[in-house]
């Protein structure tokens, strides 16, 4: 006698503290096929349950049906809830996953303009302050200006800017000083920084998003550009919350440092964490444990059995935003290669491929 399959005993409704809690539960199990959701429902090992995927992107949830596989209670040493398989999985959710990371990555949600804000610029050279105090003026935007670091200081602590436009070379205070203080001060630590500088060494480039600098604009620049990269930093600030806490991440643009740097800068710092990149529609999740990496994750891409290979065609991407967050990173090892190794050899294939 066959037994009837079980009804669907409970609706669960899931969302994510983060997108790093996002890509994490992706990656290492809604793409695998399972989810354990936290509860206190009563459920039984074979229940089916019904679960809407929240990404809180605007659009409708995504459903699923899922297969409770164990439960877990308090005397369990484990936080309360199930653990499920997927039984169905909507072949869409993968692609609005991608979309809605790369969005949250990448700070741009949409084409509009950003709105008005105050800035604040901090300019040595009194001709340049003016122009590009006009141009930001003209953008729509509230413009209040410094002559060096230390009136700069001295003008966020006053009035919180919206954002900090700031020379690197400059009397009195640098925009290294300024950056430094500004970062160790909670009340004023979330201030979006952009550096006008003729920064052309990726080493220094490093260092300042090491340090939290928000993005970087090369001199001499062109008014769209200035628009454009004021736009991005102020649409990603203003979907993050305003802890000092977050603003120790490791984040910038792949169009001004190289990811084979980035990884060498993380493993000379023997950094552990996830290291996510979005560029366009594309996320990839980079799993590092002291600088090395061990797992690479693609949207879009089945589980690999073989990640150097994946790796390497990370490290060709020459435009999108990297971020790295700090993190526990468990699982076996995909990768045996120790960075430098990695890069030596993606360098060796890339120069037989040059000459081939």
């Amino acid at each position: 006698m066959t037994a009837s399959p079980r009804q669907i005993t409970a609706r669960f409704r899931v969302r994510f503290d983060s997108v790093d809690a996002l890509v994490l539960t992706y990656t290492q199990d809604i793409s695998q096929g399972r989810l354990f959701v936290r509860t206190t429902s009563t459920l039984e090992t074979g229940d089916l349950v019904h679960v809407l995927f929240d990404l809180e992107d605007g659009e409708p949830p995504e459903p699923a049906v899922a297969r409770v596989t164990g439960t877990f209670g308090p005397a369990s040493g484990h936080e309360p809830g199930v653990s499920t398989e997927l039984v169905t999985l909507p072949p869409g959710l993968t692609d609005r996953i991608t979309r809605h990371l790369a969005r949250q990555l990448d700070g741009t949600a949409s084409g509009e303009a950003a709105e008005s804000a105050r800035i604040l610029l901090v300019e040595d050279s009194s001709s340049q302050r003016a122009h590009v105090a006009r141009t930001l003026e003209n953008l729509g935007h509230v413009v209040h200006t410094a002559g060096d670091g230390l009136q700069g200081l001295g003008a966020i602590m006053r009035e919180v800017p919206d954002l900090v436009l700031c020379d690197v070379q400059m009397p009195v205070m640098t925009g290294w000083q300024l950056l430094r203080v500004v970062r160790s001060k909670p009340s004023i630590a979330h201030v979006p920084i952009v550096f006008l500088t003729d920064l052309a060494s990726e080493q220094d480039r490093l260092e300042g998003y090491r340090l939290g600098v928000d993005d970087y604009l090369s001199k001499p620049f062109a008014e769209e550009e200035l628009r454009l990269r004021i736009d991005r930093v102020l649409r990603r600030t203003r979907v993050r919350s305003p802890d000092p806490t977050t603003f120790g991440k490791l984040r910038g643009d792949l169009s001004l440092v190289s990811l084979p740097s980035v990884l060498a800068f993380l493993h000379a710092e023997r950094r552990t964490g996830l290291l996510l990149i979005a560029s366009d529609a594309r996320l990839a999740a980079l799993h590092i444990r002291e600088g090395n990496v061990r797992r690479v994750d693609l949207s879009g891409e089945p589980p690999a059995v073989d990640h150097t290979p994946r790796l390497f065609g990370l490290l060709d991407w020459t435009r999108g935003w990297f971020e790295l967050t700090p993190d526990d990173i468990d699982g076996a090892d995909a990768i045996a290669m120790t960075t430098p190794e990695l890069l030596l050899e993606h360098a060796r294939l890339s120069d037989e491929s040059s000459r081939g």
